[in-house]
């Protein structure tokens, strides 16, 4: 469980539209080609969330980015259902 409560997104927000799949994670190439109605919702504006280590669920607002379209803003989009806290996978020796 994560170390704070993330809310969910709005309807408008492309996150809604990208958690709304049924897949547990996915990686999504916004270059590739795919069919029009698909291609013509990437290239639209659009307003998201970045969620990054740093989040402060009383100011939600501050997280939001919007102007332009997914495939202006990003490459890629690496999409996961459920976030946890970071683990290290060993301890370093000294």
């Amino acid at each position: 469980m994560a170390p704070y409560p993330v809310p969910a997104p709005a309807a408008e927000f492309a996150d809604a539209v990208l958690g709304g799949t049924g897949l547990d994670a996915y990686l999504l190439d916004l270059h590739a080609d795919g069919p029009a109605p698909i291609r013509t919702w990437l290239n639209t504006p659009t307003r998201t969330r970045l969620i990054g280590p740093h989040y402060d669920p009383e100011d939600n607002a501050a997280y939001h980015l919007s102007g332009g379209s997914l495939t202006d803003l990003f490459d890629i989009i690496l999409h996961t259902q459920e976030v946890t806290p970071v683990r290290f996978l060993s301890h370093a020796k000294s």
